[in-house]
């Protein structure tokens, strides 16, 4: 692995780690706001994508997991596909809704291309 990637990977997994801490955040705050323990799924999608998203990316740091990069897969689409519903049912807020779709897709995105990146180098 040459230096390049190295700094890359490294910085995809810090990324990966920040966002993933980010929506377990949102979540407790979902839950502690008021929104009570059976409120938003969202927050419980939300919650789950990050703590799945941390446990697949230190198994790809640690032990090169293959089934890291499929469960960060299974993991991102179905966080979409929740937040995209949560979405439409509470309706988009013109452009900015539209907007924030794309900044979760690319963060989703991003992240799993970090675990795709641990799991598959070769030091």
């Amino acid at each position: 692995m040459t230096r390049q990637e190295a700094i890359l990977a490294g910085g995809f997994a810090l990324f990966s780690l920040l966002t993933s801490f980010f929506f377990v955040f949102q979540a407790v705050v979902a839950f502690v706001g008021g929104h009570g323990v059976m409120g938003d799924p969202y927050a419980y999608a939300a919650g789950g994508y990050g703590l799945v998203n941390i446990y697949a990316l230190s198994a790809a740091w640690r032990s090169r997991a293959p089934w890291s990069e499929a469960a960060s897969a299974v993991i991102s689409f179905t966080f979409f596909g929740i937040y995209l519903v949560d979405r439409l049912r509470n309706g988009f807020t013109g452009q900015l809704g539209i907007g924030a779709l794309i900044v979760v897709a690319g963060i989703l995105l991003v992240n799993y291309l970090a675990i795709r990146n641990l799991s598959r180098r070769k030091d």
